[in-house]
């Protein structure tokens, strides 16, 4: 409406997978309030960037709305800003190949990084990079992990692991993985998750068990 100031609201658990701090330094150039509910390790940071931007007396911080009033307080804003999860993210991190990572079926001499824990490793790394954009309550499942093991990661040596996002699809992740040695390339990878929420997998899986005896 004509005159009015522009009202932007952003909802979701502020850490640092979201980060708010660039809607409040875009205050500076858009005349707009900004309201942000929600709770987390970053509110004291968003607060002292608010303060540092000049922005503070248009920052309204709100830890919590019940879910029935979300609707009107939707209503009563003009801009919905969400922090969204985009193809080409990405995350690396380094594992050390230590005893638990090797197989020991062909004795001492030939103790190498283990397919299997290659792939734990790579659905970790995914499941790192995803938890830094979803809620609390969230997490996420592998789905399909479609892999060639490449070459030979002797036993305390350090293997790093790359996953870039491909695809979002609602709930469904992809991603390109790759891994090295620092010597040889040691796999390519397509790894597929589903984000879930933590209570209602837990339900669906404690009914699944009454239905197996278990």
């Amino acid at each position: 409406r004509a005159g009015e100031r522009l009202r932007i609201i952003n909802v979701g658990r502020q850490f640092a997978g979201k980060d708010q701090r660039p809607l409040i330094r875009a205050l500076r150039d858009v005349d707009a309030d900004l309201t942000l509910i929600g709770t987390g390790p970053m509110r004291a940071e968003l607060r002292r960037t608010a303060e540092r931007e000049g922005v503070v007396d248009r920052v309204t911080f709100i830890d919590s709305v019940p879910n029935a009033q979300l609707p009107q307080v939707y209503a009563d804003k003009h801009v919905f800003a969400m922090n969204i999860l985009q193809p080409g993210v990405s995350i690396t991190r380094e594992y050390e190949v230590d005893r638990e990572r090797t197989i020991g079926f062909m004795g001492e001499g030939a103790r190498v990084y283990a397919t299997p824990m290659l792939v734990r490793d790579i659905e970790m790394t995914c499941r790192e990079l995803l938890l830094e954009h979803l809620d609390e309550g969230e997490d996420s499942v592998g789905t399909r992990v479609e892999i060639d093991h490449m070459a030979a990661t002797l036993l305390g040596m350090k293997a790093t692991i790359t996953a870039s996002v491909t695809a979002v699809e609602g709930r469904a992740v992809s991603f390109e993985v790759s891994g090295t040695d620092g010597l040889d390339k040691i796999c390519r990878c397509r790894h597929n998750r589903f984000v879930v929420d933590v209570k209602t997998t837990e339900a669906r899986l404690k009914a699944k068990a009454a239905k197996a005896g278990l």
